[in-house]
């Protein structure tokens, strides 16, 4: 498990924290112009990118990093058009 170390100004020391870098969050959050936007996060929300990509590749990359997915409000209709073949993108009844 890698450590996240972190060091606010003034040269103070913080605890380190452990970093499970096993871990990979997505969160759908918009759809523009035929594309999924979402958020890709590795082991911390400190290690998080904003990606864009056409549904196939996104299906892809969720697949590809075993990654837990969630969907922010109003992107149903994007969901629903999703194989339901990957766990990730079924109905859950949570959301």
């Amino acid at each position: 498990m890698a450590r996240h170390d972190t060091h606010p100004p003034g040269g103070a020391e913080m605890a380190t924290t452990p970093v499970d870098m096993r871990r990979r969050l997505i969160r759908a959050t918009g759809w523009r112009s035929g594309f999924i936007e979402f958020e890709f996060t590795i082991g911390d929300p400190l290690l998080t990118v904003e990606l864009i990509m056409p549904p196939p590749a996104f299906v892809a990359f969720c697949a590809a990093q075993g990654a837990q997915v969630s969907w922010a409000d109003g992107m149903e209709h994007v969901r629903a058009q999703l194989p339901r073949s990957i766990p990730a993108f079924q109905p859950t009844g949570e959301e």
